[in-house]
């Protein structure tokens, strides 16, 4: 298996629109969040699985579709391109120690050899909100990349052991399982009177590497909302 992110920007150097391509050899199989295909051609099967069981998807309403995509044995392999949900910057992460957070909008795939397991309630304060848990189950020496998307571009702070700092949650996209957090639902006074959705800080303890977008998705997100009402 073998990707390639491409540009399709309308410059050179314009990252607000990348797409993922994955070529697939016979037997290669890639998880992709639901709907992201924007095409695929070649011998290859698709389906959709849920990261909970059925019952605990209907019952609580948690539920994060994947979409498997294989390149069948007998056949040629394929080609896939993959879009993320909201135009931005793609990145292909190693995960340090092997497992990585992920914010649910900002998952586009991985392959096969990773587990994704969804938590409500790990990060994220919103309940439309969810952490995915992406754990690498062994070893594949030519394929070992999480595809993360960021709406705008990505931006990555590296703490190194025991350093700190404070990131927003409207901005948090991921985050090695090795940085620990913490969230503190303060507001001060100005965030209170001139902000309706004050943002809680997370702070943050390396080692690891922490990604955010470079724009916030959810106030995109609700100044859409805003629109809806006129």
């Amino acid at each position: 298996m073998k990707y390639k992110i491409e540009n399709s920007g309308l410059k050179e150097g314009d990252q607000h629109s990348s797409l993922l391509k994955v070529a697939f050899q016979p037997d290669d199989v890639f998880k992709s969040r639901a709907s992201s295909m924007m095409s695929f051609g070649g011998d290859l099967k698709t389906s959709t699985t849920t990261t909970r069981s059925m019952w605990k998807a209907i019952t609580t309403f948690e539920n994060f579709p994947i979409t498997k995509v294989k390149a069948e044995s007998s056949g040629n392999g394929g080609v896939v391109t993959f879009s993320p949900p909201l135009p931005g910057e793609i990145m292909d992460l190693s995960p340090t120690g092997n497992k990585l957070n992920v914010q649910s909008l900002g998952f586009l795939g991985a392959p096969e050899n990773f587990s994704i397991n969804l938590d409500m309630s790990k990060m994220y304060q919103s309940d439309s909100l969810a952490t995915l848990e992406i754990e690498k189950a062994e070893d594949n020496d030519n394929f070992n990349k999480v595809f993360v998307a960021g709406f705008g571009g990505v931006t990555e702070v590296k703490l190194g052991e025991n350093e700190r700092t404070h990131v927003s949650e409207d901005y948090l996209l991921a985050m090695d399982a090795t940085v620990s957090f913490k969230r503190s639902n303060k507001s001060n006074i100005r965030q209170t009177a001139f902000d309706a959705h004050s943002t809680p800080n997370i702070d943050v303890s390396g080692p690891g590497s922490v990604y955010m977008h470079s724009r916030s998705p959810f106030k995109f997100e609700r100044a859409m909302d805003k629109l809806d009402e006129y």
